[in-house]
C-alpha cells in the first residue's frame, strides 16, 4: 500500500529532553510517537525510512538542526527512536553562540519515506503541523550549566576555570571575609605581600607569641687561629646562610659557647670586613693594643634583600702580620 503524506499524520505519544547529556558535547532527545493516516489507522508494521529535523520556528524553511534519518521499526504505528545518535544536537545557537540552543520554541519535523523507496526525497513531504517542543528540562540543565563551566569566568578568577583561578583582593569588600571564616594553618607568609599587613590593621592583642614563626638565626661553626696576609682574607668556617624577607639583619661576632674567645692584631690597621653574598658591607678597625672582645664586632644590614638564601660571612684585611681568633662565630639574624 502506497500512503502519500498528505494522509500520513502523527500521534504524538512523548518526546522529552536527556537532563543527563552523555558528554559536555552531546544531547539526546528520546521520541516516540504513532504514524497514522486520516482515518486514524496506523502504519503497517515493518521498517520505514523517517528523516527527523528541528527547527526554531512552526514554519520557517531554514532548519535550526539539519537532523538525520533512521531506519525505524513500525509497531502497530509506534516508532521509537533516539535523536542525537548520528548528528550532534547543537549546544548553542547559531546566531546567539551565548545562549543554550534549546533555550528558545523548538519544532520537529518528521518526514517519511512516502513511496517505500527507502530513502528520503523532495517527492517525501513532511508530516504537517511540526511538532513543538518544551525546552524545560534541557534550558534548567544548560542553565545551569552556564553558572559554571558554560559561563566566561575568567574575570572574576583571571582564567575560565574556577578549580584554578584566584579571586583578587579588589574583588573582596571589606569585613566580607572574617576570622571565623579562615581556617587554621590556610593563610601561610609566603601569601601574604610584603607590607600588606600594617599595624594599624592588627587589633589589640590579636597577635600573641605564640601566634609568631621562631626567628631564623644563623651560627657559624667556631674558628681558632691565626690569618697573616697582606690584603683581604676570608676566615674559614665563619659563614652562615639564612632566609631573608627584607627585615634589617642583624650581623656579628660571639665567643663559642664555654670556651674562652677574643681577638687581636700584631700591628696597627688590621680591618674586620662583614659581607653579603661576598661584596662587602663594614669595615671595622681591629685594635693591635690587648685582646678585643669578640661582641665588640657587629653590623645591621638594613637593606638586606628578599631571598630564601642569603649568605653573610667574615674577612680580615691586614698589612702582612697576623691576626689571632680564638673560638669565634659568626651570627645573623633578622631584626
Amino acid at each position: 500500500m502506497n500512503y502519500l503524506s498528505s494522509l500520513f499524520t502523527c500521534v504524538w505519544l512523548a518526546i522529552s529532553f536527556s537532563a543527563r547529556a552523555q558528554s559536555q558535547t552531546q544531547r539526546l532527545i528520546p521520541f516516540q510517537g504513532r504514524l497514522t493516516d486520516r482515518s486514524g489507522k496506523a502504519f503497517p508494521d515493518g521498517v520505514r525510512v523517517v528523516q527527523f529535523q528541528v527547527y526554531s520556528d512552526a514554519a520557517g524553511a531554514q532548519a535550526a538542526w539539519a537532523g538525520e534519518v533512521h531506519r525505524v521499526t513500525v509497531n502497530n504505528g509506534l516508532v521509537n527512536v533516539v535523536l542525537g545518535t548520528k548528528n550532534p544536537l547543537p549546544r548553542d545557537r547559531a546566531n546567539q553562540p551565548d545562549k543554550s540552543f534549546f533555550d528558545q520554541p523548538l519544532y520537529l519535523q518528521i518526514t517519511p519515506d512516502a513511496n517505500d523507496d527507502n530513502q528520503i526525497t523532495e517527492i517525501d513531504p513532511p508530516l504537517l503541523p511540526r511538532q513543538a517542543l518544551v525546552p524545560v528540562i534541557f534550558a534548567q540543565d544548560a542553565d545551569s550549566a552556564r553558572k559554571l563551566q558554560g559561563y566566561d569566568w575568567s574575570v572574576l578568577f583571571g582564567t575560565n576555570s574556577p578549580a584554578l583561578g584566584k579571586i583578587a583582593g579588589s574583588r573582596i569588600l571589606d569585613g566580607t571575609v572574617t576570622a571565623s571564616q579562615i581556617a587554621p594553618g590556610t593563610i601561610t607568609g609566603d601569601r601574604i605581600a610584603q607590607g600588606s599587613i600594617l599595624g594599624m590593621n592588627l587589633a589589640d592583642g590579636s597577635v600573641l607569641p605564640v601566634k609568631l614563626a621562631p626567628r631564623v638565626v644563623g651560627v657559624s661553626e667556631a674558628f681558632a687561629g691565626s690569618i697573616t696576609t697582606a690584603g683581604i682574607s676570608a676566615v674559614p668556617g665563619l659563614s652562615v646562610t639564612i632566609p631573608t624577607t627584607g627585615r634589617p639583619v642583624f650581623v656579628g661576632l660571639q665567643g663559642a659557647p664555654g670556651q674562652n674567645s677574643d681577638m687581636k692584631s700584631a700591628a696597627n690597621e688590621a680591618r674586620i670586613h662583614f659581607l653579603r653574598d661576598g661584596r662587602k658591607l663594614s669595615a671595622q678597625v681591629l685594635s693591635y693594643v690587648g685582646y678585643s672582645p669578640s661582641s665588640s664586632f657587629w653590623f645591621i644590614d638594613s637593606n638586606a634583600p628578599v631571598s630564601p638564601r642569603t649568605t653573610y660571612s667574615l674577612s680580615v684585611e691586614n698589612n702582612g702580620t697576623s691576626v689571632g681568633l680564638s673560638a669565634i662565630q659568626l651570627v645573623a639574624y633578622e631584626l
